[in-house]
């Protein structure tokens, strides 16, 4: 056992090295997109461009669900047997586990899938606001070439009158 404890302490002391060095040569923003495949994969891993807790989540998902299933079918057939003793006399008693069964088939897929969607929501939250800061800051770091100015407003043209008096259509020439 005492091996453990030794293998322990040097992976330990290896890791801290390891980190080091990443945080030296790796981890720096300014070698984005400047090293080699493997080495990019490691720094893109390290600033969490890619979240993989979705995936694994949707894993467990289905995984729970298909488990929820399959053991709730199992109890449909299942028996429970109980023993017990009482002033000396044993007895024993089965009850079926058809309606646990039923309700493990019914029940727990509904309140798997309540709680992935929570967390599935909470993941998908994180990801639009992490869109929204990416979107942002790239707006806001277009050089100043390339933005454009607003059009500038065409004079329109305005409508001409004639000012001249006319006098009023008046058969009778009648003066009011």
């Amino acid at each position: 056992m005492a091996i453990f404890g030794v293998a322990a302490i040097i992976a330990a002391v290896l890791a801290i090295g390891a980190a080091i060095v990443m945080f030296i040569f790796v981890m720096p923003k300014k070698k984005d997109g400047k090293l080699p495949k493997i080495l990019q994969i490691f720094h893109d891993i390290a600033h969490f461009k890619q979240f993989f807790l979705g995936y694994a989540l949707k894993a467990m998902y289905i995984i729970a669900t298909v488990f929820c299933i399959i053991y709730g079918f199992i109890l449909l057939f299942g028996v429970e047997t109980h023993s017990s003793s009482f002033y000396g006399y044993g007895y024993t008693t089965t009850t079926s586990t058809f309606g646990t069964g039923i309700l493990i088939m019914i029940l727990g897929p509904i309140a798997v899938r309540l709680t992935y969607e929570l967390a599935i929501m909470f993941i998908t939250l994180v990801q639009n606001v992490a869109d929204i800061n990416n979107k942002l800051k790239n707006q806001n770091e277009k050089p100043a070439e390339t933005k454009t100015e607003a059009p500038k407003a065409q004079p329109t043209a305005q409508p001409t009158f004639n000012y001249t008096q006319q006098e009023p259509a008046n058969p009778n020439n009648q003066q009011f």
